[in-house]
């Protein structure tokens, strides 16, 4: 019979991996720097904090994007064109309402209490036929009711009993508990 084992295996330390969005402008700069002034790839890595992989990719990324924006490579970049270090925007989920059509959407809705009664599809098919919401050309942008209902969300207003209602703060509770209390003393 084999004695049980009483000790555990040691664990390897996890290191942890940095993304590239989390390197800073200003370090891939200096890494840049030092490798083009002769240091290896691996040296001038490791003084800012990241390996010779991480290097190498960054280094081929930032040759790229200054050779599609027509930036001649040289030592003088760094202090010349510091944008080309920053990491490029990504692609996000666009706006669809800019700020004056969302807040001429909530308008339209809470200008008149028979609007704010309204079914949220009839207040829908309004606003996309009136076209509240067009674009600069005049086209109309339809609106779905996720779309709408989220509006009314980000402006403060939830749906209750059929009509769109401000949600009411702790400025609006305190007195009414206060008049409550003095109406009902305990």
């Amino acid at each position: 019979m084999t004695p049980k084992r009483t000790w555990k295996k040691p664990k390897k330390p996890q290191t942890f991996k940095t993304p590239r969005r989390q390197y800073k402008p200003t370090a891939v700069a200096a890494a840049l720097a030092l490798h083009a002034e002769g240091i290896t790839q691996e040296k001038s890595g490791k003084l800012v904090g990241m390996d010779q992989t991480a290097f190498s990719r960054i280094n081929k990324r930032v040759r790229e994007r200054a050779k599609e924006e027509g930036i001649e490579w040289g030592p003088a970049i760094y202090q010349e064109h510091p944008e080309i270090f920053e990491p490029k925007p990504r692609p996000g989920r666009r706006l669809f309402f800019s700020e004056e059509e969302v807040d001429k959407i909530f308008d339209w809705v809470i200008g008149s209490p028979e609007r704010r009664k309204m079914p949220t599809s009839d207040i829908i098919k309004q606003l996309n036929v009136e076209g509240s919401a067009c674009y600069d050309d005049g086209t109309k942008k339809p609106i779905s009711q996720s779309r709408f209902n989220d509006i009314m969300y980000k402006k403060g207003y939830r749906r209750e009993k059929g009509e769109w209602k401000p949600y009411l703060g702790d400025a609006h509770r305190e007195p009414r508990d206060t008049s409550a209390y003095l109406t009902f003393p305990v």
